[in-house]
């Protein structure tokens, strides 16, 4: 806005979209590269007879488009483009298949449906003339080693902080007993900005492990907060609600907390949000990152300390110190990052697939050029692309839908594409540092959070138990779709699998609950979508 008030355009209203149109006149196609935050936009171009798409860098709001001889329809949900085309879509197979087996959906910008596919990120397309024509504006950075100086990180996180506070209302935020919202919490006090958030915590039996740290947060900023109680929740109800907002399963049981939060922040008035999601991934704050990382470390001969990194992953990790070394060379021997590493193979039971021939099919790989010259700290980096590639992709789209399905904007600074940039020009052994994740965060942070939030290893986990749900609240419906028609009457499912998840409830086994919930919403998917199994 500022720019072309200097070129002389007089603006009319404080509206983005007359920014949007403005900034087109006089930048054309460019345009995009002057934009800073969150988009998806259409432009109709009467004089060139064109159409003009555009999403933001990171991919934050969707769009999507279905393209086929003469027509394309494009909207920001899925079940708009069902709608013309009155169920005449069809299962995209391979979709279904890395949903059931990884919990992927989005591989390539593909949607579970055939043809139905969603614009990339940082791009701009141009329809004419019945053609459709992509040009990517921004990738994701090379990673290097620039920066070292941390005040650099600071001082722009709290800046950008402070940007996505903008709105005429109050604003709520979300408050974990965790590093990444308390940064954020903390950013806005140096933003002096504190009167003008009201914090949100779940409070359940499975939340109130971390409120201690809440209550410590809360007395030390002095803000407006207050705690929302997750009980007696109808998961089957909730998750057909779900299906009908998403359009599409979706992968954790972390969503569906994250949809019933939303709702009940929305039904206190709330329109904007700020959120913490995507610091583990550009930061580097999963657990299963840490064999990787120590791996590149030992490899490039950086570790002057290697006991005392063994020991402080250990403790972060939670497992003993030889665990930790056990891990490092398993993934020196074999080069398998931890989507593969910590996967089973239920998904590839349950459908009947032999797991090396629909891996080989399914092509879980990809190639990220930004690494191809990286000489040092390529493990990691690998590992945190596919984070950025596949989760942040997953956890954007989740995150959007809850909060518009709620009539609510979300906001995560995080995921603003400057703070990436900057955060992936330090060098990859600062990324966890001394063996502590998200450490250029803690660094760069560490005269301005808390004691209790810097020195505290634990990661905080929503409090859907997905054991419980699984194996108890749902395992009567469970049993209905094992019994159904649906499940009995066609080819997709192995037909053993009443005995095979009855087996698993008994054992209570924890790492096959999160399999058996996409069994589960899948069953709940077709039985919306039944026309689906005929094009299987």
């Amino acid at each position: 806005r500022a720019n072309l008030k200097q070129k002389g355009y007089s603006f009319k209203s404080e509206c983005d979209t007359e920014v949007i149109i403005a900034a087109y006149q006089f930048y054309g196609d460019k345009f995009v590269n002057y934009l800073v935050g969150m988009w998806s936009i259409v432009i109709y171009d009467k004089t060139n007879d064109r159409i003009l798409i555009s999403r933001d860098r990171m991919g934050i709001k969707p769009l999507y488009y279905y393209l086929d001889n003469d027509i394309f329809i494009f909207a920001s949900e899925i079940k708009s483009i069902k709608f013309y085309l009155n169920n005449r879509i069809t299962l995209n197979k391979e979709a279904f298949q890395r949903y059931i087996t990884r919990g992927w959906i989005d591989f390539e910008n593909q949607s579970i449906f055939n043809k139905i596919n969603s614009f990339k990120e940082g791009s701009i397309n141009i329809f004419k003339s019945n053609q459709l024509k992509e040009e990517i504006f921004w990738t994701l950075p090379i990673p290097n080693s620039e920066y070292v100086d941390y005040k650099i990180w600071k001082e722009k996180f709290i800046k950008i902080t402070g940007e996505h506070l903008q709105s005429d209302n109050e604003v709520a935020t979300t408050l974990s007993g965790g590093l990444d919202s308390s940064a954020i919490h903390y950013a806005i006090r140096e933003n002096k900005l504190l009167n003008k958030v009201h914090a949100f915590s779940i409070g359940s039996k499975f939340g109130l492990k971390e409120k201690e740290l809440i209550d410590l947060t809360i007395n030390d900023l002095k803000i407006n907060h207050e705690y929302i109680s997750f009980e007696d929740i109808k998961y089957d109800q909730v998750i057909d609600e779900i299906l009908d907002f998403y359009d599409e399963p979706i992968k954790h049981a972390n969503y569906i907390d994250q949809f019933i939060f939303r709702r009940k922040i929305s039904e206190k008035g709330f329109k904007v949000m700020l959120v913490g999601e995507g610091a583990d991934e550009i930061l580097s704050g999963y657990e299963k990152m840490y064999p990787i990382y120590i791996a590149d470390l030992l490899k490039n001969d950086l570790i002057s300390d290697i006991e005392q990194i063994y020991f402080n992953a250990a403790k972060m990790m939670n497992i003993s110190i030889s665990t930790v070394k056990n891990l490092v060379n398993l993934f020196i021997k074999n080069k398998t990052g931890s989507f593969d590493k910590f996967e089973n193979n239920l998904g590839y039971v349950i459908l009947n697939l032999d797991k090396k021939e629909a891996d080989n099919k399914l092509n879980f790989s990809k190639k990220f050029n930004n690494l191809e010259n990286l000489k040092f700290g390529k493990f990691i980096f690998q590992e945190i692309m596919y984070r950025v590639y596949y989760d942040v992709t997953l956890t954007l789209k989740n995150e959007d839908r809850s909060a518009m399905s709620q009539s609510m904007e979300s906001r995560p600074p995080f995921l603003d594409h400057r703070i990436l940039e900057t955060s992936w020009k330090y060098p990859y052994n600062y990324f966890m540092k001394e063996g502590k994740n998200k450490s250029i965060l803690r660094n760069s942070f560490k005269n301005i959070l808390p004691s209790w939030i810097l020195n505290n290893p634990k990661k905080f986990h929503r409090p859907s138990d997905i054991n419980d749900i699984v194996y108890n609240k749902l395992k009567e419906n469970f049993i209905k779709i094992f019994e159904s028609d649906l499940y009995l009457d066609n080819d997709l499912w192995n037909k053993n699998l009443k005995n095979i998840y009855l087996d698993d409830n008994s054992n209570n086994k924890k790492e096959n609950s999160h399999i058996w919930l996409r069994f589960y919403m899948m069953n709940i998917f077709f039985k919306k979508n039944d026309y689906l199994l005929s094009s299987y």
